[in-house]
């Protein structure tokens, strides 16, 4: 693991100028957010391009972040790389970068404010619309195949507050309210803020109070096993009733590979973070960057479960 402390950092940086290298203060999320693939995709990749970097974990607590941005700044780094722990917050970070004349990349997490990200602030990540619509369209897919009209489905969202819940979210109803697709009815949609034992524990809810879907719309793949894992504790097999996710985990993969999960959409976390690196180190170096990099999306299911080879 490429790693330093922000006082080693500074001496690093100092030493590693006369050879012209780039260093990188990276504060991720965590608290449960942070995909391993984005962890690993930073470190090789600034490995690769012989970066120094200083990997920092906020453990799901902004103020902890906006610190960490602080720190990173007085270290002189280069550049800044945030995956954000409120991604409705970002308009502070993206301020305390341009006062400090650095160059930003969000990551992973598109920030609410990204329709306004100019110049050397840049979002690098999956396109939640588009991996929304391929979860909408295989529960379409197989709904139509096993003849239900309607088919009542429930829908388990992440934090309204995040954009990329919120993307999702729209993006399905859009996507049920064509005309190949109006055969599914939204019964309930409910927020388990992306956790496996919420999601659980509102499942079970659900159930007790007398719903009986055709299928379960996750908006990650956290909240789809935590759906599996109370559906299996009230006895029902979780292949009649169909269960989304998205993310393509890797516990995720294996409930698809045992029949458990239907589809899950990966999202390719690994490259996010080789993308990061280098879009950082393109604007240090002055060359223009769209305000949004998206990296590839891919339908999962039992066919080609065995394509995800990169950790995610």
């Amino acid at each position: 693991m490429t790693r330093f402390r922000p006082l080693a950092f500074l001496a690093l940086l100092l030493f590693a100028s006369a050879a012209q290298a780039e260093g990188l203060g990276v504060s991720l999320a965590g608290g449960g957010k942070t995909p391993d693939g984005l962890r690993k995709g930073l470190e090789q990749a600034a490995q690769d391009s012989k970066t120094l970097i200083d990997v920092e974990d906020a453990a799901g607590d902004a103020d902890q972040q906006l610190a960490q941005l602080q720190g990173f700044i007085v270290a002189g780094v280069d550049a800044l790389i945030v995956q954000p722990v409120r991604p409705s917050d970002t308009a502070a970070l993206t301020q305390l970068a341009n006062t400090a004349s650095l160059p930003l990349v969000f990551v992973n997490r598109e920030p609410t404010d990204a329709e306004q990200l100019r110049g050397r602030v840049v979002y690098v990540g999956a396109n939640e619309a588009e991996a929304a619509t391929l979860q909408a369209q295989e529960l379409c897919r197989r709904e139509a195949e096993a003849g239900k009209n309607p088919a009542n489905i429930l829908v388990m969202s992440g934090d309204l507050s995040d954009r990329t819940a919120a993307i999702r979210s729209r993006t399905l109803k859009d996507v049920i309210g064509r005309k190949d697709c109006n055969q599914l009815k939204i019964l309930d949609e409910q927020s388990a803020v992306g956790d496996q034992a919420k999601a659980q524990d509102l499942m079970s809810n659900w159930l007790v109070a007398g719903f009986a879907p055709d299928a379960v719309v996750a908006q990650n793949d956290a909240m789809a096993l935590g759906i599996i894992a109370a559906l299996k504790a009230q006895g029902l097999s979780p292949t009649s009733v169909i269960v989304t996710g998205v993310d393509a985990t890797p516990e995720a993969l294996t409930a698809v590979k045992a029949g458990d999960l239907a589809a899950t959409v990966f999202q390719d976390a690994y490259t996010q973070g080789t993308e990061a690196v280098r879009s950082a180190l393109n604007l240090v170096r002055g060359e223009p960057l769209p305000p949004k990099t998206y990296t590839g999306t891919r339908l999962i299911t039992a066919v080609n479960a065995d394509f995800v080879v990169a950790p995610n």
